[in-house]
């Protein structure tokens, strides 16, 4: 049933661009709710309302699934008397597109064994998921011009233990699915890649390419062998099995096809589409109206968009009855713009949040102090942003939080109820010198230093009710609330200049759930930020340095994501997609990210660039590690 989507906009949703080239109708489109670059496969018919009600089920527990070296799956649609898939878009060559650009010759054993280490880890979570791809061809693998590997085609996979769909050259004919049945198409793809062909039947490998590792020759025919019970037994073995018959550590295998490889010679001559531009958005004006004068030197700030220009976020503000708040102009809406990619690869998986496999590289400047969860107590910790050794900060029996660091960084400012009631305490770096900063204020939370070091900002609940937003001078003195509300405040944070705190505030009747906002410390101003332009926002947030963004988490419990807001313009930008992250933190020079996440199963520390690319992980410890912060 053919079609033409090419420049329309399919569901109100996808924002079709052009057909793409090949055998099964397919369409690059913009997704406007995931913000980015996908393909919409068509199916020949509209099913029937059963299996359409299946397939619309398994497409939403197949979007679930993220991994760097998979393609996600976004779902299963049906628009106009048609059906179709929606997965990530890669504009690159497949497996076998490499494989037909040399005829009848192999792959060098260190490029097939690149393959190997990205397909098994992407099998391997998959089937720890608790899926089976079922369709693994070298049609479905792509190599992206910065040579990684990525399996497409989820959109086929099937719950382990149903029955295999209909079967081709690379499938067994099993009659139940498991781990097993992917690890026979591998073992396949294996073959093909060291013998340059996939002859009928299969003659031993050495026959076909001499040069294979004669224990890896006799390795393969186990991962083929007709009952699916003396396979391999899962991914990962096959990949180390390979790599023992190849003599070959596992940990020197590159994460990205070599320079010199069949590969990357075909990527030098890849035709690439033009890149994926997402579309405009339109600016929503709404009225204005005065309620009170914008002093003249906000103004000033804003037109400059100098480090204080988070105070132009009162523009953004609507109305609100705390002491001492004025109105002031409201002024246009402004649009949530789709995030700005730099190539086709990055729009294709989404901000690029992998599972990292990397250290974290050299030359990262400070220190990461974070919370980590040890013996059921909750300690803190610290770690190089360049990775290694995690040093315990604190060991007392008590609970220690939210930690932050001085602006010289040699002091740690945290909450701990090592006398009784959460107190701040200040504890200077490299000594057991512990100094406590408030005294029976309530029960205080977190914490942090003005620019100059001469206060403290921090949020304080009294006698039970909500924690309001509190200051104290770095020795202690002179505490004083400086605003109340009827829900919850956190994550207090000062911008750059000193003059304004942005902090999240939830409502009264949703604890748990959280606006930004923003205070003028001269006028005790408060201007909303978010407005509810991000629904499920956590309580933290932090200023970048140069005073334009302001970082967020937010989204449904389980599944919140990083979201970058420049406060001048309102755009809101995308950073994470899956994972659970949260608390994120800018390095003290702006170029990294700090952030807590789930992605790997456990709560680790993880950094990345400001773009939301080049992820990296920490940490990795069975209990939890949380809210990092980054000092010098």
């Amino acid at each position: 049933m053919s079609t033409n989507w090419s420049n329309q906009v399919i569901l109100n949703r996808f924002h079709v661009d052009l057909r793409l080239p090949g055998v099964n109708e397919a369409y690059r489109a913009w997704d406007a709710h995931t913000n980015q670059a996908v393909a919409l496969r068509l199916l020949p018919e509209l099913p029937e309302d059963e299996i359409s009600r299946q397939m619309e089920n398994r497409g939403n527990e197949l979007a679930h699934i993220t991994h760097p070296g998979l393609s996600p799956c976004l779902g299963y649609f049906e628009f106009a008397a048609h059906a179709f898939w929606v997965e990530g878009y890669l504009d690159a060559p497949s497996l076998r597109d490499v494989l037909s650009s040399t005829p009848g010759q192999p792959l060098a054993l260190t490029e097939t064994l690149v393959y190997l280490k990205s397909l098994s880890a992407a099998l391997a979570a998959l089937h720890n998921a608790g899926w089976s791809h079922t369709d693994l061809r070298p049609e479905k693998i792509r190599v992206t011009r910065t040579g990684k590997i990525i399996l497409g085609g989820l959109f086929a996979a099937r719950r382990l233990g149903e029955i295999p769909p209909l079967t081709s050259r690379y499938t067994p004919p099993d009659k139940a699915l498991s781990p097993a049945f992917d690890l026979y198409s591998l073992g396949l793809i294996t073959y093909e890649m060291l013998a340059g062909s996939l002859p009928e039947p299969l003659p031993n490998l050495r026959q076909l390419n001499p040069n294979a590792p004669e224990f890896l020759a006799r390795q393969l025919p186990r991962a083929l062998d007709p009952y699916p019970s003396t396979r391999v037994g899962n991914a990962t073995e096959f990949f180390l099995t390979a790599c023992l018959a190849c003599r070959v550590e596992a940990g020197n295998i590159p994460e990205r096809i070599p320079l010199d490889s069949a590969s990357a010679s075909l990527l030098g001559i890849w035709d690439f589409l033009p890149p994926l531009e997402p579309p405009q958005t339109l600016e929503l004006k709404g009225p204005l109206k005065e309620k009170r004068r914008l002093p003249a030197w906000g103004w000033v700030l804003i037109a400059a968009a100098s480090l204080g220009v988070g105070i132009s976020a009162w523009i953004l503000s609507g109305k609100l009855n705390p002491p001492k708040v004025q109105e002031p102009l409201a002024a246009t809406e402004l649009p949530i713009s789709a995030p700005v990619f730099n190539d086709l690869e990055t729009a294709s998986l989404p901000t690029a949040t992998p599972v990292p496999t990397l250290e974290a590289p050299d030359g990262l400047g400070g220190k990461i102090v974070f919370t980590c969860t040890r013996d059921d107590l909750n300690q803190l910790c610290m770690v190089a942003p360049a990775g290694g050794e995690v040093v315990r900060v604190t060991s007392e029996r008590a609970h220690n939080y939210y930690p932050a660091f001085s602006p010289a960084g040699n002091m740690l400012l945290y909450a701990s109820n090592r006398d009784g009631n959460f107190e701040l305490y200040l504890k200077l770096l490299g000594t057991d010198i512990l100094a406590r900063l408030t005294d029976n204020l309530g029960e205080v939370s977190s914490s942090a230093f003005s620019p100059d070091g001469s206060q403290v900002a921090f949020s304080n609940s009294v006698d039970g009710k909500p924690s309001g937003l509190w200051l104290v001078n770095k020795d202690g003195t002179n505490p004083q609330k400086i605003y109340e509300s009827a829900g919850n405040i956190a994550g207090a944070v000062w911008s750059p200049n000193g003059k304004s705190l942005a902090f999240a505030m939830s409502s009264a009747e949703a604890l748990q759930t959280y606006e930004v906002y923003i205070i003028d410390l001269e006028t005790l101003t408060v201007g909303p930020v978010t407005k509810g332009h991000l629904p499920d926002a956590g309580g933290s947030v932090d200023w970048s340095p140069d005073g334009r963004s302001l970082l967020l988490f937010a989204g449904p419990p389980g599944d919140k994501n990083i979201f970058l807001f420049d406060i001048v313009s309102g755009h809101i930008r995308q950073l994470t997609n899956g994972g659970n992250n949260a608390a994120p933190v800018f390095s003290p020079d702006g170029r990294w990210i700090a952030f807590n996440s789930q992605r790997t199963g456990n709560a680790d520390i993880f950094i990345m660039q400001p773009d939301g690319s080049d992820v990296r992980q920490l940490t990795d410890d069975p209990e939890p590690d949380w809210q990092p912060r980054w000092g010098r």
